[in-house]
């Protein structure tokens, strides 16, 4: 079939999502009698077979739009502990400014931010950006720069009060 690799992603409720990568541009041949979603991403983009393009995903009573192409953490009790270990850490306030580099769909963003004056984030992935821009919508005070941290960071005129890094493996 041309299909390198298939992840299988539960979202909220009853949400799946199957995703099919390969460097085939050519859809592969399938048919569907499950309450599925199904994206193939190739070169040429990413192609919805089945179903929605993203899944809705529950950490800490807050939902993340995810979609095919973006990372996000495979379990979200972990990323729920994740979440409350990096908030316990970090300054909080009106006058603080967090930068967070490879920032994905805003899992942490989402949390800091009603804590923090400020907050910009850096991400590559373009589909991770646009899912953040939907997770993050509602705030204010947060700042999405789209590329790579090590060509975004030297035009950012900003001194941070913390740094959060969550780089891919």
């Amino acid at each position: 079939t041309g299909i390198e690799r298939v992840a299988l992603r539960c979202g909220a409720g009853d949400n799946m999502m199957a995703v099919l990568e390969s460097q085939d541009i050519e859809l592969p041949e399938l048919e569907v009698d499950l309450p599925i979603s199904v994206v193939h991403l190739s070169p040429a983009g990413s192609i919805v077979m089945a179903g929605d393009d993203y899944l809705v995903i529950e950490v800490k009573g807050r939902a993340f739009r995810v979609s095919a192409g973006a990372f996000f953490q495979v379990n979200s009790a972990q990323a729920a502990s994740m979440v409350d270990f990096v908030c316990a850490q970090l300054p909080a306030g009106p006058q603080v400014t967090l930068l967070e580099l490879y920032c994905g769909v805003g899992l942490f963003s989402a949390f800091l931010a009603p804590g923090v004056g400020r907050l910009l984030a850096v991400e590559l992935s373009e589909a991770a950006c646009k899912d953040f821009a939907v997770n993050l919508d509602e705030f204010d005070n947060v700042e999405l720069y789209i590329g790579a941290a090590e060509q975004v960071l030297p035009g950012l005129q900003v001194t941070p009060d913390a740094v959060l890094l969550d780089p891919p493996r």
